[in-house]
């Protein structure tokens, strides 16, 4: 009986996300194309990179001839580089891959929550809301320029969630070592995609008090964080 609901709760997640994509590849996608900023990046990028590799690590576009100070987005930058080199301009591949990520961060929020609360239910009602509120993907999902950052960085703060919790509650200190040393790996790409993940520390708090009992919390126990703020700073 509980193995007919887990596969019931497991086979609706399967159902959720196939028809989540399912709209996308077949109403939206097909009519989205490069847009100003899409071109803007992309003109950026694929001029820049491979005269200089240090453009990547420089917080500055150019617009027409003219330098302007932009965000530190490394990873970005790279990422859109490397979908010009493999995906040319096939602007279908382009969303299709921001959902595949997306998709990637659903599952790892679904497990993450799990890990979190051990309630199945829950962890699906998450990706239920996350998915019926449009306006968290769809400004992503059909527009590149703000895709190929909102969906990777999404991608690795969930991966970074469920890693993070996992080297709380691993038994081994192998493992805890590995799960951590994971979870700030993800920080830092995440970070290096768009730097707003710095308000994800706050979540690693949260989750640090909730898997470490009252009466044994002190000072020390922040000592986890110390490396992710180091990172942000």
């Amino acid at each position: 009986m509980l193995r007919t609901v887990k596969n019931t709760e497991q086979s609706f997640l399967f159902w959720i996300l196939l028809v989540f994509s399912g709209v996308y590849l077949t109403l939206a996608f097909p009519f989205s194309y490069f847009r100003h900023d899409d071109w803007l990046i992309l003109g950026n990028v694929a001029r820049f990179i491979p005269q200089d590799w240090k453009f990547l690590f420089e917080p500055y576009l150019f617009f027409n001839t003219i330098k302007e100070v932009w965000f530190f987005r490394p990873w970005f930058k790279l990422f859109v580089y490397l979908n010009y080199l493999v995906l040319g301009f096939r602007y279908y591949a382009w969303l299709t891959l921001n959902l595949v990520f997306t998709l990637g961060a659903l599952v790892f929020g679904y497990f993450s929550l799990l890990e979190f609360k051990k309630e199945k239910k829950q962890a699906l009602l998450f990706v239920a809301f996350f998915i019926s509120s449009l306006h968290f993907h769809f400004g992503s999902l059909v527009w590149v320029g703000e895709g190929a950052m909102n969906c990777p960085q999404l991608f690795f703060l969930f991966l970074n969630f469920y890693c993070f919790s996992k080297s709380l509650t691993a038994k081994e200190k192998s493992l805890q070592f590995t799960w951590y040393f994971l979870s700030l790996l993800t920080f830092m790409v995440s970070l290096g995609f768009k730097e707003s993940s710095i308000f994800h520390l706050p979540f690693l708090l949260a989750l640090l008090f909730h898997y470490t009992p009252k009466e044994k919390f002190h000072l020390r126990k922040f000592t986890p964080l110390i490396p992710f703020g180091i990172v942000g700073l």
